[in-house]
């Protein structure tokens, strides 16, 4: 609730410190002496744009509005911390008063939480947990459609607002998917362009059927071996002749026939010292290896014929080859790297594939499980909608307005994360009067009327801390104003409300009445606020404006006393 409000240079106002109290406070005052100057100062603590200029008092450079909450006659506690952390202002389990200010200057202001600077962000979600003001032309506004559906889904307590929840995380799921799939649709037909190219790339590689990675190296050599192949034909049996003894040209001698004489040269000095042996015995293997030496060179030259159409077909696999290694890597190892990326890419865009069709099954389930959910929020909302109609004709009943009619209409609108339902309170004053939302039929009165109505059956559940009406009994009068103070003096049980008024009726129901007083003085003027907490004094500023004169008459003296008793 609030506890304290400070106002510095603000309008006709100077300096002004007021303390409220639980339940009922009455604010009264002549007309001008500052009332409707101290509510406004509180609105625009949460105005996110607010004019400095004019709320300043004249010839002043800066002014101050705080507010202090006691916190201890909060009902939102938890989400309020939840708020400060956020902010990053740490509030002690034992700490009572937070202390919402705003500092102007003629060209900016400053919003404060108990010193700390923050930004009007913050203070609008504090303002909504923790007071609501209304006056005549506010009424209005405040009964939007969006506005009524709270109201009515705050009486459902905990078990309306978890179904409001999943409704609201299963609608934002829902609207995920529906996104992503739209996003994914835009990018369908370039992905088909991608897969077409990506698939042809590897069907490219892979159809060269590339074996391994020298496999050019090797093809260079076999090229290189066959275009040359006359001519190491040539050099192969020349190199032969010179080894072998069984086809040299006649009149020569080969290598192997001077180790064949060498031999039989050793082998004649063998039976005269032993150790010649072992020269004769490597000579031995001299001659074996150049046999076989020479067995191979002849396997070699006969092997080495023209073959053109195998030349051919080196030369087309090697042209192939540098065709894929320009494009897909330089190297034989490169292109089969590339086609191994490539493959991992076609992977990925045909997982897109089937993220799609999973995404588009999810995006059927979830519609149906918010339709599902949602329907039964209306349901609930339903039942919630008729006793609360009932609750409410009963109290307009009370606050004379006998043949007055309410109706809660729930029409089915567009799919929202609050569900499917158009909230409209409906209202008729008078009989034969249809039905009509409240903009278009009520009046001020009969909307004060109907607000006092709502509160004193959404107070508890709205979690509301402070309530502040500014003149809403305006043009009323008799067994109807006493209706009225009879039901703020019964609202106030539920949570604090200050009130500004001229009514006397409805000020002397309140515990805690300040009146306000505005001075005049030769270069200025001061407003000065008394708290009346004794009955003489109440009695004679009740009468005071009972009566229109500054001086008391007995009549009118006798019935202030009477309501104040």
């Amino acid at each position: 609730m609030i506890y304290r409000l400070v106002l510095h240079n603000i309008a006709i106002i100077e300096d002004m410190e007021l303390v409220f109290r639980p339940g009922l406070n009455a604010i009264t005052g002549e007309t001008g002496s500052g009332k409707s100057v101290m509510l406004d100062a509180i609105q625009r603590i949460f105005q996110k744009k607010s004019s400095s200029k004019e709320l300043l008092r004249h010839g002043a450079s800066r002014g101050r509005v705080e507010v202090t909450f006691d916190l201890r006659h909060v009902h939102q506690r938890d989400g309020l911390m939840r708020i400060l952390d956020d902010a990053g202002i740490e509030l002690l389990e034992d700490e009572h008063e937070l202390i919402l200010g705003r500092e102007f200057t003629s060209s900016s202001s400053r919003c404060r939480i108990n010193g700390y600077p923050v930004p009007y962000e913050v203070m609008d979600r504090l303002g909504a947990l923790l007071l609501e003001i209304y006056g005549q032309h506010d009424l209005h506004h405040l009964f939007s459609s969006s506005r009524q559906r709270d109201l009515l889904d705050n009486l459902g307590g905990a078990p309306l607002e978890s179904l409001r929840q999943e409704v609201r995380q299963t609608y934002r799921l829902w609207q995920k998917r529906c996104q992503e799939l739209e996003e994914a649709k835009v990018l369908q037909e370039e992905r088909e362009r991608q897969l077409d190219f990506l698939n042809y790339q590897i069907s490219e590689i892979t159809q060269a059927e590339i074996t391994s990675v020298d496999e050019d190296a090797q093809l260079q050599l076999e090229r290189q071996r066959l275009a040359n192949s006359e001519q190491l034909c040539r050099l192969v049996l020349q190199t032969r002749y010179a080894l072998s003894d069984d086809i040299g040209q006649e009149g020569t001698t080969s290598v192997l026939d001077g180790l064949n004489q060498a031999k039989r040269a050793l082998n004649s000095g063998i039976s005269i010292d032993t150790a010649l042996s072992d020269w004769y015995e490597r000579l031995q293997g001299v001659q074996e290896t150049l046999r076989d030496l020479v067995d191979e060179m002849s396997r070699y030259a006969e092997s080495l014929e023209m073959r053109p159409e195998r030349l051919q077909e080196i030369v087309d696999r090697l042209d192939l080859l540098e065709k894929l290694k320009r494009k897909y890597g330089g190297t034989l190892e490169g292109i089969l790297k590339t086609a191994a990326e490539l493959e991992v890419q076609l992977d990925t865009l045909q997982a897109v594939e089937q993220r799609m069709t999973h995404l588009e099954e999810e995006r059927v389930q979830l519609e149906y499980r918010y339709y599902e959910l949602s329907t039964a929020l209306t349901e609930m909302r339903q039942r919630i909608a008729r006793a609360l109609e009932g609750a409410i004709q009963e109290e307009l009943a009370s606050l004379m307005l006998p043949a007055a009619q309410f109706q809660i209409d729930l029409a089915a609108g567009p799919p929202s994360e609050s569900g499917q339902d158009q909230v409209t309170f409906m209202f008729s004053a008078n009989p034969g009067s249809p039905l009509r939302p409240l903009s278009q039929v009520a009046s001020g009165g009969e909307l004060a009327r109907l607000m006092l109505a709502l509160k004193i059956h959404t107070a508890h559940s709205d979690g509301l801390t402070s309530l502040i009406l500014d003149e809403i009994d305006t043009g009323m009068s008799g067994v109807t104003l006493r209706a009225v103070a009879d039901k703020l003096q019964a609202l106030q049980s539920r949570c604090q409300i200050i009130v500004v008024t001229h009514q006397p009726i409805v000020a002397a129901k309140a515990p805690h009445h300040i009146h306000l007083k505005k001075q005049l003085h030769e270069d200025r003027v001061e407003v000065v606020a008394t708290i009346l907490s004794d009955t003489e004094a109440r009695t004679s500023v009740l009468s005071q404006i009972a009566s229109g004169y500054t001086t008391q008459d007995k009549v009118t003296s006798e019935f202030i006393e009477q309501l104040l008793r």
